[in-house]
């Protein structure tokens, strides 16, 4: 029981580093945030932040993931339960819900930093999870790494067409949403989609 108490402690004071984290990386930047300023906002000792982290780089690699794989794990779901014939048209769908998200949670966005970190997702689920990727995020991914294997790509070039699928929205989304580059994203969406479903519509 004591051994339970303590553990839990330890990971409500990481969980807490990870918020503070996330809240000063989308409020001032990661270059502008330093280890003092996540420390205090987590209401830990400085110290207690080496305990979990050895630098700011690997917070914010954590940061990402979890972020990164929170949001495809509500996507996914979201477009899993459409029940949607055209397996593209489900991923389209799925995209669409992401850019969605984003709009609304435009802090998510500028965490990310146009780094969607799906090769870091992709890599930990593929070696059987880790810390942050959980049974049901792991068996999504999967649906749609089998669906490609189904339209003959091998395991690695499926995770090699996701990475680069993902990539590209990432990377529209942070110019037209953050950076106010390219135009308005709804502008840019039939585009975007019309690319997609080249991409993976053989």
């Amino acid at each position: 029981m004591l051994v339970d108490k303590i553990q839990d402690k330890k990971k409500q004071k990481k969980e807490r580093l990870e918020q503070a984290a996330y809240d000063l990386f989308s409020e001032q930047g990661f270059s502008e945030t330093s280890i003092d300023q996540v420390a205090r906002r987590a209401g830990v000792a400085k110290g207690t932040f080496y305990l979990y982290f050895p630098d700011k780089e690997v917070l914010l690699n954590q940061v990402i993931f979890k972020c990164s794989s929170r949001i495809f794990k509500e996507a996914m779901q979201e477009s899993r339960f459409k029940q949607l014939d055209d397996w593209v048209e489900r991923v389209i769908l799925l995209i669409d819900y992401v850019i969605e998200l984003f709009k609304e949670r435009p802090g998510d966005l500028k965490v990310i930093n146009k780094n969607l970190s799906w090769s870091m997702v992709g890599d930990q689920v593929e070696k059987g999870g880790s810390e942050g990727v959980d049974r049901e995020f792991s068996e999504l991914l999967n649906y749609y790494l089998e669906q490609l294997e189904g339209r003959g790509y091998d395991r690695k070039a499926a995770f090699q067409l996701i990475f680069m699928v993902v990539e590209l929205v990432g990377a529209v989304c942070y110019s037209s949403l953050v950076l106010g580059q390219l135009g308005p994203i709804d502008e840019l969406k039939p585009m975007l989609f019309e690319t997609v479903r080249k991409m993976i519509g053989n």
